[in-house]
């Protein structure tokens, strides 16, 4: 097995440039450091810097700060120049913030939504220096957005923003921005919450929906309470009082997509089998005279089984598209509120 490496601040007197890289891709993270040595250093030695870093199990921290302080004034001895020396000297303050409000200015044209979506599969660091970026209600809706253990490394990481050296920063924000170009936007985002439960019930057969009801009710009785009068079944439509079936299915039969002249029509297949005395309160009370004479009720005509049902869940369609112009779910369940 091979050993296992720790540096102490002591060691720093004998430590060669290319642990010091080695050091830096344990601190910053591969990607970061990649992103800071790639075309600088041969691929060779990069390999050689990245497998010698998978074996550091330990580095004090003020050996950490003493190596990336380094890299800022250009001493590791990894193929600098004295050009890239310059280029590397430890920004003030003022230039870092400088160059953060012009590489960050695209974060500014995204939504906190978008920018969790963006960093959601980054490293803790990245998410760091981008949320940094952002005012403090975008940040924190941000943050919120991520589990407690990320959101603890990202705290951390946070604080330890000026460790970054200024070129990988500026590479990482390029990335970004092109990776933010392929975002969708905000309105194509799928946000989950009961509306979408409610929404995929009602996409599904009824029997199918009545079954998953009854799973939610078991495993979630919260989620279930809060979805449950949004879901109606055929039978939820015909079970009210009178003065609830007058108003529900007043709405139906008027609704444009209900032809009651037809034959068959979806009004009288979804009421095959269904009891005389709930097809009179439901639908015949509610016709004309000259209705009744062209309304065929289906009652000497076989119907497949498929057919009620297709046409039961056209009527709950139907139903749902008129809730809460015409009748309110409180009209559907009326029963059994007085229950």
């Amino acid at each position: 097995m091979t050993a296992r490496e720790k540096y102490l601040l002591k060691d720093y007197p004998n430590l060669k440039g290319e642990v010091k890289v080695a050091i830096l891709f344990k601190v910053l993270g591969e990607d970061m450091a990649l992103t800071m040595f790639k075309g600088k250093v041969s691929d060779d030695k990069l390999l050689r810097v990245k497998n010698r870093s998978k074996r550091i199990e330990y580095v004090a921290p003020a050996l950490q700060r003493m190596i990336v302080e380094q890299y800022y004034n250009s001493l590791l001895t990894v193929d600098h120049t004295e050009n890239q020396k310059k280029e590397n000297e430890k920004l003030s303050d003022k230039k870092r913030e400088i160059v953060y409000n012009q590489i960050f200015a695209f974060i500014g044209d995204l939504t906190s939504e978008q920018v969790f979506y963006l960093i959601k599969e980054e490293k803790p660091a990245v998410q760091a220096l981008v949320i940094e970026q952002l005012d403090s209600t975008d940040r924190m809706d941000v943050l919120r957005r991520f589990d407690k253990k990320i959101r603890k490394s990202v705290m951390i990481e946070i604080s330890e923003i000026n460790n970054i050296p200024i070129d990988a920063i500026i590479t990482l924000a390029t990335e970004l921005k092109k990776k933010s170009k392929k975002l969708p936007e905000p309105t194509e985002f799928k946000r989950g919450g009961k509306s979408s439960v409610e929404n995929i019930l009602r996409d599904l057969p009824e029997d199918e929906a009545v079954e998953f009801l009854k799973e939610i009710k078991k495993d979630n009785p919260v989620l279930h309470a809060q979805v449950k009068k949004a879901i109606f079944t055929f039978n939820d439509l015909i079970d009210g009082p009178q003065e609830t079936n007058e108003k529900i299915w007043g709405a139906i039969i008027a609704h444009e997509d209900v032809d009651i002249t037809k034959t068959p029509n979806i009004v009288s297949l979804a009421f095959k089998g269904v009891d005389e005395d709930i097809y009179e309160r439901c639908v015949i009370s509610l016709l004309t005279e000259r209705q009744k004479a062209m309304y065929d009720q289906l009652s000497d005509t076989p119907v497949a089984k498929a057919e009620v049902m297709k046409a039961r869940g056209q009527i709950r369609n139907i139903a749902y598209s008129l809730v809460p112009k015409e009748f309110t779910v409180d009209d559907i369940f009326e029963a059994d509120m007085i229950e």
